[in-house]
């Protein structure tokens, strides 16, 4: 996963979100709901009580030196090198299994879904895409699509429960184990005002080793005291959101990673989150709702940290 150039491709018809709030939009209602279950880890805010890591200002300062492309901010993928997710429409199009180049990435041998022709995987070089079936309440993720021949080829594929937690035993289509969903800025999520759950984050540094809630982890070591797979890193709450020099989005990116967090899922050039690509919209709603790469640029680095995660009650140390 790396840095994007600022390239916009906007065609093919979407289907918007059911859900439970909307904001209003150029093409009417943007209808919002949250991908997973309230007891996924992207979708549990942090506690107030949570440990920061001992070694957390160290591995920041690893987080700060990783930013060369980024140019020493956190930047926001959406165009290349994101995520492009693709409703499944009306009439369904047709069924068909898609045999997966390699059981070893994703656990997959094969996946069975819909597949029309307007499907466009990530320009880049991992190739993602999302096929999103609200009325069945799953996805499937792909990593390597491409077209050959008329007919939809993948590296990797996963079918994601969407009531399930976001995490995919298998491996996933993401480094770490992590949905493609999971963590992903929506349009809807910025029509509704809140960024109501984690994001994740990409960064030229990561540790070979995992804490929960990633599954598998970098093998090899780029940088002493790099941030371990699947960490955990949030603003500082007592930065004052309201007095930083960015945009509204900002604010709400801002917002959502002192409330949620932020975690270690891939590798970049820079320091990266996403935004959802929009070639799988029927116009590009970033520019009117106010997202572009620079959003969560001012968001101060210097306060950040890394929280201990806990599950059931137990401090995780990152596993080799």
């Amino acid at each position: 996963m790396k840095m994007l150039a600022a390239a916009v491709m906007v065609v093919f018809t979407s289907h918007l979100f059911a859900g439970e709030t909307s904001g209003t939009g150029r093409k009417g209602v943007y209808e919002y709901w949250r991908a997973f279950s309230d007891r996924s880890p992207f979708n549990t805010r942090i506690p107030k009580d949570a440990k920061v890591d001992p070694n957390s200002e160290k591995m920041i300062e690893s987080l700060m030196d990783g930013t060369f492309s980024s140019k020493g901010h956190l930047h926001v993928n959406i165009e290349k090198w994101s995520i492009p997710v693709y409703r499944v429409p009306e009439p369904v199009p047709t069924i068909q299994t898609i045999i997966c180049d390699s059981k070893r990435f994703s656990g997959f041998e094969s996946v069975t879904l819909p597949v029309w022709p307007a499907l466009r995987p990530d320009p880049n070089d991992d190739h993602h895409l999302v096929v999103l079936d609200r009325t069945n309440n799953v996805a499937w993720d792909f990593w390597g699509a491409r077209w050959e021949n008329g007919r939809l080829k993948t590296k990797a594929a996963n079918k994601v429960d969407l009531s399930g937690d976001g995490l995919v035993p298998e491996g996933g289509c993401r480094l770490v184990g992590f949905a493609l969903l999971a963590g992903l800025i929506t349009p809807e999520d910025v029509a509704s005002g809140k960024i109501d759950h984690a994001l994740v984050f990409a960064h030229q540094y990561l540790a070979p080793s995992a804490v929960w809630p990633a599954n598998k982890h970098a093998r090899f070591e780029r940088r002493k005291n790099s941030i371990p797979c699947g960490g955990l890193v949030q603003l500082d709450p007592a930065v004052d959101v309201n007095a930083l020099d960015i945009s509204p989005v900002g604010k709400m990116i801002a917002r959502a990673l002192q409330e949620y967090g932020m975690y270690a899922s891939d590798f970049a050039d820079g320091l990266v989150i996403y935004a959802e690509n929009p070639t799988g919209r029927e116009v590009n709603p970033w520019p009117e709702l106010g997202l572009d790469h620079r959003s969560a640029w001012n968001i101060p680095l210097e306060r950040m940290r890394v929280v201990q995660p806990v599950v059931n009650g137990q401090e995780q140390k990152p596993n080799k």
